[in-house]
């Protein structure tokens, strides 16, 4: 059995890190980052368990395993608590990164796209996390364009898909 590497979100943010600095301001630049969060296992790392009840003694420790133990509302609770925490740890993680960028005079440059890949489910439709159908709460995912500094950001309000992705990188980089 082999092993796949799922890069944690502070990976991926150290690892930018050292490739952005050794490239010694060349321009312009292409960067690609993704990290497992929020997934399962929903593991946040310590410091990340501020949506958890204390109180909380039951079987859900956010494994793929314990989901079959989701039998309770308080179990839900617990598994929708790691997902938000993990979701905490990734928004802090794409800061440091922002961080990095405007610490290094490039931010307002560049232009910054997040995206998610899919939506987890908690029950809504008598399920739990992904990949067994076109729900709502698995397709609505975040899509959110920064444009570089000087441009006016705009709400789109018609339907969209990660398909725009890379026309808008065209529209953005060539006017076309």
């Amino acid at each position: 059995s082999g092993t796949v590497a799922l890069p944690r979100a502070e990976d991926i943010t150290d690892a930018f890190r050292s490739w952005f600095d050794e490239r010694d301001g060349e321009r312009p630049f292409f960067a690609f980052c993704w990290s497992i969060e929020p997934h399962m296992p929903y593991d946040p790392p310590g410091g990340y368990d501020m949506y958890r009840d204390p109180e909380y003694d039951g079987p859900v420790d956010g494994s793929r395993d314990s989901l079959k133990s989701v039998d309770t509302a308080a179990d839900l609770e617990a598994l929708k608590a790691r997902y938000d925490e993990e979701i905490r740890y990734n928004d802090e993680c794409l800061g440091e990164l922002f961080t990095h960028l405007s610490s290094a005079g490039e931010l307002d440059e560049t232009l910054v796209i997040v995206v998610g890949d899919h939506g987890d489910a908690f029950e809504e439709h008598g399920r739990l996390t992904h990949g067994h159908a076109p729900y709502e709460e698995l397709a609505r995912v975040p899509w959110v364009a920064r444009p570089p500094g000087g441009m006016t950001p705009s709400e789109v309000n018609s339907l969209t898909s990660l398909v725009d992705v890379a026309p808008t990188l065209l529209e953005f980089t060539t006017g076309e």
